[in-house]
């Protein structure tokens, strides 16, 4: 009989793109007839009646004979208490794997903490952010460089600043070194699991197991990706932003809609915004009563991702956004023409300065509004 192979997961990415990733980057790694255990480490964003879809999602693609999940949550950067029986079985674990995101040559804290506390063979990392695509592409070994030694600096800050909660010993020092996957077609520094995942996306035509009966417009030919920064420029966390606020958001909104239907001789039918999904009500009910309500999706798609949006609207052709990274894929995936909205508007947030920077070097498609 085979040995099973003892897998530990870092989810507290909801999206089921990363999920995705995460099931291609182990058919990439184990053959298809390789037995699994795996344990889904919840930290924040996963809520519990997510789970029993994603078991079975999971499930549905790779050889798995245990499938278990365990709270370690972690608040301002630091893990809560973990009673003492939990911390006792976690003492007992051994994985073989623990995979985990990647964020420019860094684990996101809260993966860190979780590495900082369990026992494992090999870290393997799935990228999370748009900075590597871009670091393949031009391949700037200065630019990588810095990168690296900042990771250096910064993981070793970590371990020096959490040793009272290290358990695993020289485990943690695997964070220095891991194996680094992209969801990326192109990759010449990191191990690319597209194929796979472009296969699994195919299959996932809708979202885990859903039984609604979509009907996609094929009228829509292009996609704009609204952003909540716009919305909430004094207080991003407030979910009530001020009516000036949302007025100013939906007056930028309007201006790019109107730019590109000009563009690119689209009417209303042929456009659609689809918002943000961390849009609470308030702001959802306010945008939707004003003009960008004649252009939003349907409620049916918004929990869809962008993925299996693109997979299933046949006529997309183009994708426009001001600071969402979520498009970065799209040539790779979808052959659709992917545009980074340039405005006057400053944003201090990492993704928008990095595009805003690609645009301007012109290593991005971009639209001046």
């Amino acid at each position: 009989m085979s040995e099973v192979i003892e897998v530990a997961i870092v989810i507290n990415n909801k999206l089921i793109n990363y999920n995705l990733g995460v099931i291609s980057l182990l058919i990439n790694k184990y053959k298809k007839n390789e037995k699994l255990n795996i344990l889904f480490i919840k930290t924040n964003l996963f809520k519990d009646e997510n789970m029993p879809s994603l078991f079975n999602l999971y499930k549905k693609h790779l050889n798995i004979q245990n499938i278990k999940s365990i709270n370690i949550l972690i608040t301002n950067q630091k893990i809560k208490k973990i009673d003492k029986f939990l911390l006792k079985r976690i003492r007992k674990l051994k994985f073989d794997i623990l995979i985990a995101r990647e964020q420019q040559n860094l684990m996101p804290v809260s993966d860190r903490l979780v590495a900082s506390i369990l026992r494992y063979n090999n870290i393997s990392l799935l990228e999370d952010n748009l900075f590597g695509y871009y670091i393949d592409k031009k391949n700037n070994a200065l630019i990588k460089s810095c990168y690296i030694i900042l990771a250096y600096i910064n993981n070793i800050y970590f371990i020096l600043n959490n040793l009272f909660i290290i358990k695993n010993s020289l485990n943690i020092c695997r964070i220095f070194t891991p194996e680094i996957n992209t969801i990326r077609k192109i990759s010449k520094n990191r191990k690319s699991v597209f194929f796979h995942y472009k296969k699994i996306l195919d299959k996932e035509r809708i979202k885990f197991n859903n039984k609604k009966n979509f009907n996609f417009n094929d009228n829509i030919k292009a996609l704009v990706l609204l952003d909540l920064y716009h919305f909430k420029t004094k207080n991003f966390f407030s979910k009530k932003p001020s009516v000036s606020e949302i007025q100013r958001g939906i007056d930028i909104y309007f201006r790019i809609l109107k730019k590109i239907m000009t563009k690119f001789k689209l009417n209303q039918n042929n456009i659609k915004i689809k918002f943000h999904p961390m849009t609470d009500e308030y702001l959802l009910r306010n945008l939707k009563n004003s003009v960008l309500g004649d252009f939003s999706l349907k409620d049916e798609y918004k929990d869809l991702s962008l993925e299996l949006i693109f997979n299933n609207f046949k006529n997309l052709k183009f994708c426009f956004s001001i600071g969402s990274s979520s498009p970065i894929f799209l040539e790779d995936l979808s052959r659709i023409k992917n545009y980074v909205i340039k405005t006057n508007e400053i944003v201090n947030e990492p993704n928008y300065i990095f595009l805003k920077r690609l645009a301007m070097s012109n290593q991005l498609d971009s639209l001046k509004i």
